[in-house]
């Protein structure tokens, strides 16, 4: 894996991607608990025991919810307003002029 610090890149937060990302991996730990609920639910109409599928399906859940957490924590952190305080790819912060300055 690439890892930019070592070649002296830096990497830029980009909110709105992070954003994306969290939403994506949200959707994917909800479908990933409504498969484990049905192998749960079959499970039990088999007889077998669910106590570890249980468990997992729990950390699940948890996981889920630290995910939620997390995209509470990405959208506190974009700026109000417009693409205008979007990062710039130096990632210095964009720095308004006053007129005449």
């Amino acid at each position: 894996m690439h890892d930019p610090s070592r070649t002296g890149q830096r990497r830029c937060f980009d909110p709105a991607a992070a954003l994306a990302q969290v939403d994506r991996h949200i959707a994917e730990g909800r479908t990933i608990i409504r498969g484990q609920i049905a192998v749960l639910r079959q499970m039990q109409q088999d007889g077998l025991p669910t106590r570890n599928g249980l468990e997992l399906l729990a950390a699940l859940r948890a996981t889920v919810e630290a995910l939620r957490r997390h995209r509470r924590f990405v959208l506190e952190a974009m700026p109000p307003g417009p693409a205008d305080h979007a990062p710039r790819p130096d990632c210095s912060p964009a720095v308004r002029q006053a007129e005449g300055a």
